[in-house]
């Protein structure tokens, strides 16, 4: 019989170690925060006790992530496996979990919805609907999924204001439908409560570029990343918010030539050499020279043809598919007209 523990918000944590507690929330605050290593902290959990069921199922999400299907299911069949004895609340969240791994992302959401009617502090699951609403293949595709995940997240509002990880997912469904000073006030509210959270520093770059402050946003953003120096898929799409906030500041020659070189600096060595890079993180990165300009600032101006920046860097993409294909080299031509260097 399992031994109950608690979590940050007063949820069961059913196991009969102490630390294996311990190990699986540092591993849940991580993979919620986009920081490096949610999976070692998993793992140590389980290695205290294999049959704490939330711990393989926070593996399972991990996989799942990084579309690592195979993966993905042997832990989650290991999560059920250990279920018979935890609370309703965690076996309701493995199934749901479970539902979106099996490749039946509607009956999840449906499920989802009504587990956070009951249970409104479920972080983990909060997550789960960002992903489920935004993504197609196991997922659900919404069309209009920024307005139907923050009326989900409103229902959650009223129980959740010490929860940093609700405040980042609150934030990004705020900026998203276009109210950015609410988003602005929930990431900061959140970053006080987690320095670390990536999801909330994510918002924060989204509404200076949205407001037209690229210039403050990159020196926010730049000094942020300075304390975030980890092998984590966020660091990488961060860094390419970074690099659009730099662009879209100053596109002198010599700022266009320190881009160049900071984007190879940060996206290769901290990506492809350093970590297992998320696939669904990946994708941004591809299309800073196709990015929409925001909607309360100039159009985005991109790297002119006479410039020294005018290599091309070379970007990965990933197929991200069942019959996944090897990484394929490309380069985008700009979709602006060439921009004239400023001067002085």
């Amino acid at each position: 019989m399992s031994q109950s523990f608690t979590d940050h918000y007063g949820m069961t944590i059913s196991t009969q170690q102490a630390h294996a507690a311990q190990c699986w929330q540092e591993g849940l605050d991580r993979l919620l925060s986009q920081n490096a290593g949610p999976n070692t902290k998993f793992e140590e959990a389980i290695a205290l006790d294999d049959g704490l069921a939330l711990a393989h199922g926070g593996l399972a999400v991990w996989h799942m992530q990084r579309a690592q299907l195979a993966e993905a299911k042997t832990s989650i069949e290991r999560a059920l496996a250990c279920a018979a004895s935890i609370t309703r609340r965690e076996q309701q969240q493995l199934a749901i979990i479970n539902l979106w791994i099996q490749g039946q992302g509607r009956q999840a959401l449906t499920q989802l919805i009504a587990h956070l009617a009951e249970f409104p502090r479920e972080a983990l699951l909060m997550r789960l609907a960002h992903l489920l609403y935004n993504r197609g293949c196991s997922s659900v595709g919404e069309a209009n999924f920024p307005v139907a995940y923050l009326g989900l997240l409103q229902k959650s509002a009223p129980y959740c204001d010490d929860n940093w990880a609700f405040l980042a997912e609150y934030a990004w469904a705020h900026h998203e439908t276009g109210a950015l000073d609410e988003a602005m006030r929930l990431a900061q509210r959140s970053l006080a409560l987690n320095p670390s959270n990536a999801v909330a520093a994510h918002s924060v770059a989204h509404v200076y570029f949205e407001r037209g402050d690229a210039g403050t946003g990159a020196e926010v953003l730049g000094d942020w990343l300075q304390g975030f120096d980890c092998p984590a898929s966020s660091y990488v799409h961060l860094s390419w918010h970074l690099a659009l906030l730099n662009l879209h500041w100053d596109n002198t020659t010599e700022r266009l030539n320190a881009m160049s070189t900071t984007f190879v600096r940060m996206l290769w060595p901290k990506a492809w050499r350093r970590c297992p890079i998320a696939p669904p993180f990946c994708g941004g990165c591809s299309s800073t020279v196709a990015r929409q300009p925001p909607r309360s600032a100039r159009p985005l101006k991109p790297l002119s043809p006479a410039s020294p920046g005018k290599r091309c860097v070379p970007l990965p993409l990933l197929w991200l598919n069942a019959q996944a294909l090897p990484f394929r080299w490309r380069m985008q031509p700009s979709p602006w007209p060439p921009v004239t260097t400023r001067k002085g």
